[in-house]
């Protein structure tokens, strides 16, 4: 039951990798060639499950080949404490995004406060919250 539950985790964080990274790919490349957002069009329904799908098969036969092998102590802390850093800055972004800027995302003051959230405080609160989540293992274990 424990291995099933594992690939059912798996196969839903890789359909989400996938889609995030489809998506920010599918963004860069139109951004790249100088497309504006009215240029993008919707991609037809069976795109979004090859993506979805080609991501969960992924990262199945990741967990069905490597996924018996035990991780070292400190990794559960730090990724934890990495996800709950990232967190703690998009909630804090939006929110301070929302009250400056209006709700609308292309207000400019939101917006501009979106981007800062996204490009610095993003991997500051990844890199603090790894750095909080290592210490606080350190000081459980004595």
């Amino acid at each position: 039951m424990k291995f099933v539950a594992r690939l059912a985790v798996a196969a839903l964080s890789g359909a989400v990798i996938a889609a995030v990274l489809a998506a920010l790919v599918g963004h860069a490349l139109f951004a790249a060639g100088g497309y504006t957002e009215e240029a993008l069009g919707d991609p037809p329904p069976w795109v979004g499950f090859a993506i979805l799908g080609s991501g969960a098969v992924v990262a199945m036969l990741v967990v069905l080949f490597a996924g018996r092998s035990s991780l070292p102590e400190w990794v559960r802390p730090s990724v934890l404490g990495g996800l709950a850093g990232v967190a703690v800055v998009v909630f804090l972004t939006l929110l301070l995004a929302n009250a400056l800027g209006g709700p609308s995302p292309k207000s400019p003051k939101g917006e501009g406060i979106r981007l800062f959230g996204l490009v610095c405080g993003v991997p500051i609160g990844l890199i603090s919250g790894i750095v909080v989540g290592l210490e606080v293992s350190r000081k459980r274990r004595g």
